[in-house]
């Protein structure tokens, strides 16, 4: 087995997958973004459209939370984006 001589730090390792995460839901809020732009509606009627609040749809697209699986079928009915 090729193993590194000396294993990550544990801050290194969370810097990682912070930084992963963050660069997951910053796309995940850019194609809620365009989906929205090309139906040509704000971000409160989108967020009517899904059955959310507008705080709770801005922190999707804003990339600073994740729709959870319930509201993601809701986002792929309304908006026509897929949740992978």
């Amino acid at each position: 087995m090729n193993y590194r001589s000396s294993p990550l730090p544990f801050q290194e390792l969370q810097a990682n997958l912070e930084r992963q995460m963050a660069e997951y839901l910053s796309a995940q809020g850019d194609r809620l973004r365009a989906a929205r732009k090309v139906l040509g509606i704000s971000q409160e009627d989108a967020a009517h459209l899904i059955g959310v609040s507008f705080k709770t749809y801005n922190s999707w697209e804003n990339g600073h939370s994740e729709p959870r699986d319930k509201n993601w079928r809701r986002i792929e009915e309304e908006l026509k984006v897929r949740a992978d």
